[in-house]
């Protein structure tokens, strides 16, 4: 089963990676802490970082034209010329057997759409595929088109460089423990974000935030609040084995409570945004749970006889209780004039 048949299934819908992935690894600083990572050390080594920059639109738009989780960015080595990598996200379940030729495409593609921009050239740009997986298993499919194509050594060997070649760097996270996740040379931020993509999915993810403490207080304690709040969303919605209030508890626990604010901002806007989206498709008994997940996070066990109002109440009174909910100080302010 691929991840599009989960996402069908009612999982993890594809939009949640793709958002996440392209919000983080957008910032070319953050993109370069991880193809540092993978990439070989030769080859990175030779690369300009700090010039490293998004491929322009124009660019993009011309060659990913229905895709949505794909990056390109645009370097130089340190010795001149020019250098377009290619940094994809691939969030299937199982591997895609048919990643090579998928990738062939778009670099003839990319290749074409660079020819139009530069009609004076002669040389071509390198292009450096890499795929970061999080499925739920290895990847086993081949990375190399020469394994695909399946021939006798001798046979290939014959062939040599008349076959056309293509390969990807392949950066597996579900094949690499979290020691080796943390020791990597990235930014806290960088290194959360794919430990997030690789295990919030998983039942002991909230038993491995303890390891991951001290990312997670660098993460929390900057400046900036867009970055947690970004972890946190994600987090939520891609846990599936605990309620949103557990997970933000035990991340509470690590960070301690002086970051709750941020946490309870940002399960405030999921629950709104998750009433809205019900509404607008008529799911009564959805607005329902949340209306009374947020009674009870605001002001403690609901009562009876207000748990009975609500399930006999219509969309319009729980739109409107909701709206009363937010800054109402006690549940009599929600429900007095009912």
């Amino acid at each position: 089963m691929t991840a599009e048949d989960h996402d069908r299934a009612g999982e993890l819908p594809r939009t949640l990676h793709d958002g996440f992935f392209k919000h983080v690894f957008s910032d070319p600083a953050l993109a370069a802490d991880e193809l540092c990572a993978v990439l070989p050390p030769a080859l990175a080594a030779r690369i300009d970082w700090p010039a490293l920059r998004p491929a322009p639109a124009s660019f993009v738009d011309a060659v990913f034209r229905q895709r949505s989780a794909d990056l390109v960015f645009q370097g130089r080595f340190l010795g001149g010329g020019e250098v377009l990598l290619w940094f994809l996200l691939e969030h299937q379940s199982t591997e895609d057997w048919w990643m090579l030729p998928r990738i062939v495409d778009i670099e003839s593609k990319m290749w074409r759409s660079w020819r139009q921009l530069h009609p004076e050239a002669s040389h071509l740009p390198v292009i450096v595929p890499v795929v970061v997986y999080h499925g739920a298993r290895p990847w086993r499919a081949p990375t190399d088109m020469h394994t695909l194509y399946a021939l006798p050594d001798d046979l290939g060997a014959a062939l040599g460089t008349k076959a056309l070649s293509c390969s990807f760097v392949l950066d597996d996270l579900c094949a690499i423990d979290d020691d080796a996740l943390r020791a990597r040379r990235m930014d806290a931020y960088a290194r959360l974000c794919l430990f997030a993509m690789a295990r919030a999915a998983a039942e002991d993810f909230l038993d491995r935030l303890a390891d991951w403490r001290a990312e997670l207080l660098l993460v929390f304690a900057a400046p900036d609040r867009d970055r947690p709040e970004s972890l946190l969303r994600y987090t939520f919605r891609a846990h599936r084995h605990a309620a949103p209030d557990t997970v933000r508890q035990r991340i509470a626990a690590v960070v301690g409570p002086e970051h709750e604010d941020i946490m309870l901002s940002v399960a405030d806007q999921l629950i709104q945004q998750g009433f809205d989206k019900g509404i607008e498709k008529g799911l009564e008994k959805g607005q329902r749970t949340l209306f009374l997940r947020l009674l009870d996070r605001r002001f403690g066990a609901v009562p009876e006889h207000i748990a009975a109002r609500v399930a006999a109440a219509g969309l319009a009174d729980l739109e409107r209780w909701f709206d009363l909910a937010i800054e109402a100080g006690s549940l009599d302010d929600i429900f007095a004039s009912v």
